[in-house]
């Protein structure tokens, strides 16, 4: 979409060998706004879904909801938004699915949109 202030591109920040997606901002995104298109949903599972699922070369995202205290497929753009400690953006809730991204911080052309995954998000107490 040419109005698209996002493109979904590829990262080795987080490795060294291999390749992830990320956002990357295609054009400056004042603070606080809602990044067009940035956006996903999230489809209630089973804990038993959870588990049958082959994680092994996946490419979804779950996701634990805290306020459902259940497990959820991440589907959308927005899942490839990747954790920052010091990110530029927060994930919203839009209506009783639904997940919008919305910058915390002016993002510039090139610039990696990042979301916070909680501190607990790579395990107990690791937030280094």
């Amino acid at each position: 979409m040419p109005d698209c202030p996002f493109e979904v591109s590829t990262t080795n920040r987080y490795t060294i060998s291999t390749q992830e997606a990320a956002v990357t901002a295609r054009k400056f995104i004042p603070k606080g706004h809602e990044i067009k298109y940035l956006n996903g949903i999230q489809v209630s599972m089973t804990k038993q879904e959870e588990e049958d699922l082959d994680v092994t070369r996946r490419d979804f995202s779950i996701v634990f909801s805290s306020r459902k205290k259940t497990p959820h497929l991440f589907l959308g753009p927005a899942r490839f938004a990747n954790h920052d400690c010091d990110a530029n953006a927060r994930l919203s809730t839009k209506g009783p699915n639904g997940m919008q991204i919305v910058s915390t911080k002016d993002i510039e052309v090139g610039e990696e949109v990042t979301v916070s995954y909680g501190d607990d998000y790579f395990g107990d107490d690791n937030v280094e």
